[in-house]
C-alpha cells in the first residue's frame, strides 16, 4: 500500500502548502509530518501529476489503483528514494522517536504496520484532515501484545491446537517416524537425497513448518536455532527432512556437518541481503 499511497500523494503536490503546515496536530502528527510528509513531498516529481487519477480514500484504501505513465516513472527512482526515508523505522533508537518503545522491535510484519499507519496519515494530511495516529498507535500496541502473549505460549508448550510439538530434534524425527506412513517412506527413500528433499520442501517440509510452528517460534523452532545456530524455519524443516532421510536410510546422520552447512547458508543469505539493501 505504500507506494500506492506515495504516488497518490503527487496528486496534491499543486495545493497550497501552507494550509498543511496549519493542520492541528498533536506531538505525534508534528514529528512524522514534519520528519516524513513534508519529505516526501519533495520526493515525488510535479511531472508526475498528470498522470495520477484522483480517487477517493474508500477506492484508494481498496485498490490503490492507479494509471501512470510507467516510463516516466522508471526513469525518477521515487521507491527507492521513500524506501531510504522509511528505513529509519527499521532501528530501534529512531523509532522510539516516533512510536511506543512497544511497537519498536526488528519484526518485519511491525515494520510495515508502521509504514502504513504513515501513510494514512499522509493521506489525510494532503486533504488537510486530522487522522489520529494515537489511536491507530494504540489499537496496533494491543495487537502486538496479543502476538507476543501467542509466542510466549507457542514458546513453551509442548502442543498446541492439539497438535503435538517435538522438544528438540531428536524428538522430531522420532515423531515424524510415528506418523508418517510405510508408503511415504519408501517413496521417499528410493530418491536421492536432494532430489527427496527437494522435492518435499514444499508438500512434506510446508507441513512440518506448520504442524511444528517453525514460523510461530515453537519450543522445537527455538531447540534448533539455540543448539545447531540456524532459525529459519524453511531451512530447519529441510534440515529435519535431511536427516530423517539418512535415518530411513540406515545412514549416518553427520548432523553437525549438516548444522555447519545451514548455518553457512544463513551467513551468506543475510550477507546477501544487507547488500541488496545497500545498493538500494
Amino acid at each position: 500500500m505504500k507506494r500506492f499511497i506515495l504516488l497518490y500523494a503527487a496528486t496534491f503536490c499543486l495545493m497550497n502548502i501552507s494550509n498543511l503546515l496549519s493542520m492541528d496536530s498533536d506531538s505525534l502528527n508534528i514529528l512524522i509530518e514534519k520528519d516524513f510528509y513534508k519529505q516526501i513531498l519533495q520526493i515525488i516529481p510535479e511531472e508526475n501529476l498528470k498522470d495520477i487519477q484522483n480517487v477517493s480514500f474508500d477506492e484508494f484504501n481498496r485498490s490503490g489503483y492507479f494509471v501512470l505513465n510507467l516510463e516516466r516513472i522508471y526513469k525518477v527512482p521515487i521507491d527507492k528514494k521513500i524506501d531510504k526515508l522509511y528505513k529509519k523505522l527499521e532501528n530501534s533508537d529512531t523509532c522510539i522517536k516516533y512510536f511506543d518503545i512497544i511497537l519498536c522491535k526488528q519484526d518485519k510484519w511491525i515494520i510495515y504496520e508502521l509504514k502504513n499507519m504513515i501513510d494514512y496519515g499522509f493521506y489525510h494530511y494532503l486533504q488537510n484532515q486530522q487522522y489520529d495516529l494515537r489511536k491507530h498507535q494504540d489499537s496496533l500496541i494491543t495487537i502486538v501484545q496479543t502476538v507476543d502473549s501467542m509466542r510466549l505460549y507457542n514458546s513453551i508448550a509442548d502442543s498446541i491446537d492439539g497438535i503435538y510439538i517435538p522438544k528438540d530434534l531428536e524428538d522430531a524425527l522420532s515423531d515424524l517416524d510415528k506418523h508418517l506412513s510405510k508408503e511415504w517412506k519408501s517413496d521417499f527413500i528410493k530418491k536421492s537425497e536432494d532430489t527427496a528433499v527437494g522435492i518435499s520442501h514444499h508438500g512434506k517440509g510446508l507441513g512440518i513448518r506448520n504442524s511444528y510452528r517453525l514460523w510461530g517460534r515453537s519450543r522445537l523452532q527455538r531447540s534448533i536455532q539455540k543448539q545447531y545456530g540456524f532459525d529459519n524455519p524453511d531451512r530447519q524443516s529441510s534440515f529435519i527432512l535431511t536427516l530423517y532421510y539418512r535415518k530411513l536410510k540406515g545412514l549416518e546422520l553427520k548432523i553437525d556437518e549438516e548444522a555447519a552447512l545451514r548455518r553457512k547458508q544463513e551467513a551468506e543469505q543475510n550477507i546477501q541481503e544487507e547488500l541488496r539493501e545497500i545498493e538500494e
